[in-house]
């Protein structure tokens, strides 16, 4: 599922995991009251929260800003494969690959606190699924502003929507909007949010090939997610 996949729909209720980032400068504490309130927002728009995933990390701009084990443990929630799919199967250069190559080692390194000790192995960011509650999750929401790109990264390797802090408040605001004048503005708000993750979540393949220098017959459905 994407962004695109009409998310501000009012009729079904969904069962949500959230996803908590806790950044050096964020103590215990403040990361606790920032998901009671997030589950609160939730809650009001009828989803159930079913559970949290969080983690310690030196950033938040990584490229599924979980680490590859959290990562997997958020595909268990929601019976996603906790890999990232590719959008295009398209030959990279050896200059792609090799700044993939160290963004991985650079990922990896974030799963290590500066101690050397593995943040994922603490008893508090380590409960295990109950086994009733594996692939209950029909959407994850995080805690924190995300990339359009990061949204993608984890739409794919958790198998379902997406919402980030952001996107949350834009729904609330939806569907409590009541003159002609709010919803006016809460929609441009929505469009404002959501057309950059056109890019990220839309077309992915040519529909043929057109000429070069031209679009002719190869106009991508990217393009016409845009224009739509």
């Amino acid at each position: 599922m994407s962004i695109n996949d009409n998310i501000f729909s009012n009729d079904i209720k969904k069962s949500a995991v959230l996803v908590g980032i806790q950044l050096p400068h964020t103590t215990s504490q403040e990361l606790e009251s920032s998901l009671q309130e997030l589950t609160r927002l939730v809650t009001t728009l009828g989803y159930n929260v079913v559970g949290r995933v969080t983690q310690k990390r030196s950033t938040d701009r990584s490229l599924t800003v979980l680490g590859e084990g959290k990562l997997a443990e958020l595909a268990e929630w929601t019976g996603g494969t906790g890999k990232i799919g590719n959008l295009v199967d398209r030959k990279k250069s050896k200059a792609a690959l090799k700044w993939e190559e160290e963004k991985q080692q650079n990922d990896d390194v974030d799963e290590t606190d500066a101690e050397g000790v593995d943040l994922d192995s603490e008893a508090e960011d380590s409960k295990s699924i109950a086994a009733e509650n594996k692939k209950s999750a029909q959407i994850v929401i995080v805690d924190s502003e995300m990339s359009p790109s990061q949204l993608r990264n984890l739409e794919s390797a958790t198998g379902v929507t997406v919402l980030d802090r952001t996107g949350v408040i834009i729904e609330i605001f939806s569907r409590h909007a009541r003159t002609k004048a709010s919803r006016l503005q809460v929609e441009i708000a929505r469009l404002t949010y959501v057309a950059p993750r056109l890019r990220e979540t839309g077309g992915s393949e040519d529909r043929g090939g057109g000429g070069v220098g031209g679009k002719g017959s190869g106009e991508t459905s990217l393009e016409l997610d845009k224009r739509k």
